[in-house]
């Protein structure tokens, strides 16, 4: 499977990464 967020309706709390840490993460580039 293949998730991605659209960083445009993102707000960067971290409740994808809280909920599911083995398919998301930070990504310092953005």
């Amino acid at each position: 499977m293949r998730v991605e967020v659209d960083q445009e309706l993102c707000i960067s709390c971290g409740t994808c990464i809280d909920a599911c840490p083995e398919v998301f993460e930070w990504n310092d580039d953005d």
